[in-house]
């Protein structure tokens, strides 16, 4: 094991959230850092990316941490269901949505739209996307399939678009209102640094923790503080 792997290895011992003792996760180290393995929620594996970025030092990092997941749907359902909601959710009704696991025809080059397969579990999304915000969206989207442990986002932007604080911030109220389990509670969200706070509260644990997953589910936040309460 080299230097690099066996100092992101100690970091990720010492975060609680990644609950390494419990993860078969491989670190590799060559040109690019490798992650690999299971780990049990949203939370451990952007936060296993996070530490293993900061001490690459420039190198890439490949992220291939998968999901536990209980629930074994075949790659076609996956893809279908991701399908069906993309179809669904209006902030898409512009856009071409093909499914290739279904044997749709894949997109002309340029065309504004979103091709969606999945492969062992994993739902993987190319194509052209108007904002930042229709590709995060689309990403949760995909998170929320049950029984998906990855997402392969590689949608690219119609136009170039700094991110923000602001931006993220407006994604995750979206996020919130579309969940449907969560909308009508009383959840504010601040961001800072890319840093979310939640505030609010909501009517049990399980919400709450359901709030704190949304916000890892959308790309880009770097930290979640859930300072919820449950009434």
């Amino acid at each position: 094991m080299s230097e690099l792997s066996k100092q992101i290895r100690a970091r990720l011992e010492h975060d609680p959230a990644v609950n390494l003792h419990a993860s078969d996760l491989v670190i590799t180290d060559a040109e690019v850092v490798h992650l690999k393995g299971v780990v049990p929620d949203i939370r451990a594996k952007r936060k296993a990316w996070r530490i293993a970025s900061e001490l690459a030092q420039g190198k890439g990092v490949n992220d291939e941490l998968r999901l536990q997941s209980d629930l074994k749907e075949g790659d076609d359902r996956l893809a279908e269901a991701l399908d069906l909601a993309l179809r669904k959710d209006s902030i898409f009704h512009t856009l071409l949505i093909r499914n290739l696991n279904a044997g749709d025809e894949p997109l002309e080059r340029d065309s504004n739209g979103i091709e969606l397969s999945a492969a062992d579990g994993v739902l993987a999304m190319a194509g052209q996307v108007p904002s930042l915000s229709h590709r995060r969206l689309a990403e949760v989207n995909a998170w929320w399939t049950p029984g998906v442990v990855d997402v392969d986002n590689r949608l690219q932007l119609q136009w170039p678009e700094e991110e923000n604080d602001d931006e993220i911030s407006d994604t995750l109220l979206l996020v919130m209102e579309k969940d449907w389990f969560l909308h009508g509670h009383e959840i504010r969200v601040q961001v800072r640094n890319k840093e979310v706070t939640l505030l609010g509260r909501v009517a049990s644990s399980a919400l709450s923790q359901r709030a704190e997953w949304d916000c890892w589910y959308v790309p880009g936040v770097r930290e979640v503080h859930n300072s919820l309460t449950v009434s």
